[in-house]
């Protein structure tokens, strides 16, 4: 019977995890998505449920845990915003604004751009508050929901961050109203029924599964046809890119943003997992009508949990198997199991 040597053995180990890691890497590279995806299920409540996205802001924080800056922090972070040159020109007139939509709508247009030339690279928060209102600085859909959150909770609005399948957006608190109300700041972007109601996220949800009508008001600077098209059709058109709804449980953005600082010598995903295992960038809510979806995102969670628990199971074996080829030990793998039939004989 054929002996397994022990360089056999670990070149097996040594294969088995290059391929590992190059797939990993392959994956990195060319699939992020499915990265931030197992990222974002492992620190995620998934629920059935929509009353954490319809619960008002005191119940989300008493609740549901939701994250606000440390009173310390806040207040360095907005002693920055005060000094910025287009909030100083423009303070008197949003801070008058009693309106709260209108007030999102006025602070939105601080920032949003006509079209979308490209994407910024911001080494901190503090600069990409600074620099995204100018006319040449473009950022993507999370870049402009931080800065949303940052100059609203400046001018005193209650601001979350929210996704769907594809896009990140923002939702604001209107006490009057005593909702949330759905904004798009990167796309200047609201939304009303058919009576002119403005509907919050999980509102627009439910229209789309009803196949009932949304008016998008675009309040912003016009974009061409062609990108506007584009636009609607990958973000906001059917309900398939609202299957299901997911919530950022805080708006501590600065205070990651200063941890985030301190890591920078580290690959970002990694420092991302480090931030979420230990609570520090806030972890998220997934909501769905549809239990596929549920398990879908479960799958997502655990899958991978499984895989590399059974990767790590091989290694084990395999290391045994080279352990047991040492000097002294029996060479064939089979000798023990043969031994015992032999006696049984």
């Amino acid at each position: 019977m054929q002996k397994l040597n022990s360089k056999k053995i670990l070149s097996v180990i040594i294969a088995l995890n290059l391929l590992i890691i190059g797939s990993f890497l392959l994956i990195y590279k060319y699939k992020q998505k499915y990265i931030v995806n197992i990222r974002q299920a492992w620190f995620s409540t998934m629920t059935a449920q929509d009353d954490v996205f319809t619960a008002s802001p005191e119940k989300l924080i008493g609740v549901y845990g939701f994250q606000v800056e440390p009173y310390m922090l806040r207040q360095e972070l907005h002693s920055f915003i005060e000094k910025l040159e287009y909030v100083q020109r423009n303070r008197k007139r949003i801070g008058a604004e009693q309106d709260v939509i209108k007030k999102s709508q006025a602070i939105v247009l601080l920032f949003q751009k006509e079209e979308e030339e490209g994407q910024g690279e911001f080494p901190s928060l503090v600069e990409k508050i600074r620099t995204l209102p100018q006319a040449a600085v473009y950022g993507d859909c999370s870049d402009n929901s931080d800065v949303f959150i940052a100059l609203g909770s400046f001018f005193g609005l209650t601001v979350r961050e929210v996704h769907n399948t594809v896009h990140v957006f923002n939702e604001i608190y209107d006490y009057q109203l005593d909702k949330w109300i759905w904004i798009d700041p990167e796309n200047a972007l609201m939304a009303r029924d058919d009576k002119g109601t403005y509907l919050s996220l999980v509102e627009m949800m439910r229209r789309y599964g009803n196949n009932e009508k949304i008016d998008f008001e675009q309040f912003g600077r016009n974009k061409s046809r062609e990108m506007k098209k584009n636009y609607f059709y990958h973000y906001y058109d059917g309900k398939e890119k609202f299957s299901y709804l997911m919530m950022t449980l805080g708006n501590n953005i600065y205070e990651v943003d200063a941890y985030r600082g301190r890591m920078r010598f580290m690959p970002k995903i990694i420092a991302q997992f480090i931030l979420l295992a230990d609570n520090i960038q806030p972890h998220y809510v997934i909501y769905s009508g549809n239990s596929a979806v549920i398990t879908e995102w479960m799958y997502i969670k655990y899958a991978p949990i499984i895989t590399t628990g059974g990767i790590v199971l091989i290694n084990i074996a395999l290391l045994w198997m080279v352990y047991r080829q040492r000097p002294g030990k029996t060479t064939s793998l089979l000798k023990p199991l043969l031994s015992r039939n032999a006696e049984r004989g």
